[in-house]
């Protein structure tokens, strides 16, 4: 009887102390995660990543703490940088919202141009090339609601000198309708035939890279969209154009830098960017975990060296890369 008793003390002593190491490695975890967080709440990007992979490989990866961490890094990112954006480049004879050929063009108060179309699509009434405040709309004396006067001196100027370059307009939104449609490779068609005759359209060839996209050529995508970044480097689309081109190429790090370089030029951070860039750090780390996988546990370049990333040799180091861009 008493050898019974003390087999069952001994079992429930066993299962107490599994339960109780159980809870410990459960809590550690936490412990670290937490810990991940606060470093990079302290603009420690690089340590916090670290940090985190070392718990995922023992406790598993967590969405959670890489959308928190994706916050934390956007917040940084925008707060450090935005404050030295400075307005789009653009000639006297661009559109100074989309810097592309006046059409329709609307002489602002500032003394800029800009399309028509641009005028409708931007509610701040901000010029994107020196900030002031204008008023395009005005009452319409014949009927009810506003309207915008459209230059007509401007408008003869550009017909007269830039006729290729409005032709060429038409062909991109013939090739905006086909790809609406679906017809994504008669799309990419129009739009090459439309280059023909304009070949510096960043708006073009930014067009052209999403139906490669679509078509699933990530690489032709991926050259249009370094393509249009040559030709508007600081036009964030482009930089979007290329994050999700590499993406799908499986290069989740160099993504990663791309979208980031997108925040700087955007207005307003949407919520499917914020979702790829969660997507890209996240893959990031899953590949860069499962390469150290398959070169073995705490080797020379493992996660017990102190900086997951070493062992990605061909990214070139990109956390680095990612820290001086969010540091500038």
């Amino acid at each position: 009887m008493a050898t019974t008793t003390s087999s069952t003390s001994s079992s429930n002593s066993s299962k107490e102390s599994d339960e109780d190491s159980g809870f410990i490695k459960l809590d550690s975890n936490r412990i670290f995660l937490d810990y991940s967080l606060n470093l990079a709440r302290e603009g420690k990007f690089q340590e916090a990543l670290s940090l985190y992979a070392v718990t995922a490989k023992q406790g598993g990866h967590n969405p959670e703490i890489i959308r928190e961490v994706g916050e934390i890094m956007i917040n940084h990112y925008i707060s450090s940088l935005r404050k030295h954006r400075r307005g789009m480049a653009t000639d006297p004879w661009s559109c100074c919202a989309c810097a592309g050929v006046l059409v329709e063009p609307v002489t602002l108060n500032c003394g800029h141009s800009s399309c028509k179309k641009c005028i409708i699509k931007d509610l701040k009434e901000l010029c994107k090339k020196c900030g002031v405040k204008y008023r395009a709309r005005e009452d319409d004396p014949i009927n009810d609601g506003e309207y915008i006067k459209v230059s007509i001196l401007v408008s003869e100027l550009v017909r007269k000198y830039w006729s290729r370059e409005l032709h060429a307009v038409n062909l991109r939104n013939e090739g905006n309708k086909l790809f609406q449609r679906g017809e994504v490779t008669a799309a990419i068609e129009r739009y090459s035939e439309a280059l023909s005759m304009s070949e510096n359209d960043h708006l073009l060839i930014s067009n052209r890279s999403h139906a490669y996209y679509k078509l699933g050529n990530y690489h032709a995508a991926l050259a249009d969209a370094e393509s249009t970044i040559a030709l508007r480097p600081d036009w964030g689309k482009g930089y979007f154009r290329k994050g999700m081109a590499l993406k799908a190429l499986g290069e989740s790090g160099k993504a990663l830098i791309a979208f980031f370089e997108c925040l700087l030029f955007e207005e307003t951070i949407s919520k499917p960017l914020k979702n790829d860039i969660y997507q890209a750090l996240s893959s990031f780390i899953t590949s860069t975990l499962q390469k150290q996988l398959q070169e073995g546990e705490g080797g020379e370049n493992g996660l017990g060296s102190g900086n997951c990333y070493e062992a990605d040799s061909n990214d070139q180091n990109l956390t680095d890369t990612l820290s001086k861009i969010i540091n500038t």
